[in-house]
């Protein structure tokens, strides 16, 4: 069985040029859905400052912004997010940069909420390079994640 420690002091010396193995594959992913999952619980923690953004549009709905600054001790892909949560209050679109990459903007889309024991999931998660202005290059998907059930004990 293999294992590695301290999986996040690999990407250290990492470029984007720096191949991955399964490893670093499985932490990045672990990060983003832990982050997927937990929001809006994680928000009430010690360890995150949060500060009201602009409203965003896009698709015709307009998202209420959240600037989500984490602690260090919070393991999380990038210590300066940005949340968009649609009128309804599910969670959207989080924008964020990879920390353990170094910079460089990414657009994460949260859809197919679904009810699992009472609390609602984001069911879809991808992930794209975010452009500019903003919006997502849909062309290429950094990582997709579909939960198809869930259980909360």
């Amino acid at each position: 069985m293999a294992e590695r420690l301290d999986p996040r002091a690999r990407f250290d010396s990492h470029t984007r040029q720096t191949p991955w193995d399964d490893f670093h594959a499985a932490y990045f992913a672990a990060e983003v859905l832990w982050n997927h999952l937990t929001v809006p619980f994680h928000l009430l923690s010690s360890v995150v400052h949060m500060e009201e953004g602009k409203p965003w549009q896009e698709d015709g709905a307009v998202w209420q912004a959240l600037h989500v600054t984490y602690l260090d001790e919070f393991a999380t892909p990038s210590k300066q997010q940005t949340f968009y949560f649609g009128p309804e209050g599910l969670l959207r679109r989080i924008d964020f940069g990879f920390d353990l990459l170094g910079p460089g903007p990414a657009v994460h889309y949260a859809s197919r909420h679904r009810h699992f024991d009472g609390i609602v999931v984001p069911t879809r998660c991808r992930v794209h390079v975010r452009n500019p202005n903003g919006t997502p290059a849909l062309e290429s998907t950094f990582l997709a994640i579909d939960i198809e059930d869930a259980h909360y004990f």
